[in-house]
């Protein structure tokens, strides 16, 4: 348990100082441990091995992949979490990213919509402010049709 919550907290330092705007803090933030990403995703992979219904490793390794641009990878790692846990807001979010950048706008909604849903069921108000933010983006997006829209 404890090295996992290690790996845990040092998935979120290589997200909240490795990406480039606010998307990253989906993460959680209770990090003290400092090691490799290829030695976390080992570590993930092995968790997986020991007990397959671990939620929160796929989602980990999903962010990671995410983080990595290897969208095909991370959507197989998200939508595993969800199967086993279809109630985590979190994953949700992630995939919303996913297509978002992918800009797939329909998928990208849905997966906000449903993100948005649970992450206010867990009172994430943290995560559910950025679901906002995207989902008003994709609003302004589709209304002006074009990168340059005023709220």
């Amino acid at each position: 348990m404890v090295k996992k919550k290690f790996l845990l907290v040092f998935l979120a330092l290589v997200f909240l100082l490795g990406a480039g705007n606010d998307s990253s803090k989906f993460v959680e933030k209770d990090v003290e441990y400092t090691g490799e990403i290829e030695q976390a995703k080992k570590k993930l992979e092995k968790s997986i091995k020991i007990d397959s219904s671990d939620y929160e490793s796929y989602y980990q390794l999903g962010c990671i992949y995410f983080r990595e641009s290897k969208h095909r990878k991370a959507i197989k790692y998200l939508n595993r979490c969800l199967e086993i846990n279809p109630e985590y807001g979190k994953a949700y979010f992630v995939l919303g990213r996913i297509y978002y950048d992918l800009n797939q706008d329909i998928r990208a909604r849905q997966y906000f919509e449903k993100a948005k849903k649970f992450l206010e069921q867990e009172k994430d108000s943290e995560n559910l402010k950025m679901v906002e933010d995207f989902l008003r983006n994709l609003s302004c997006k589709s209304r002006c049709m074009g990168p340059s829209c005023s709220n």
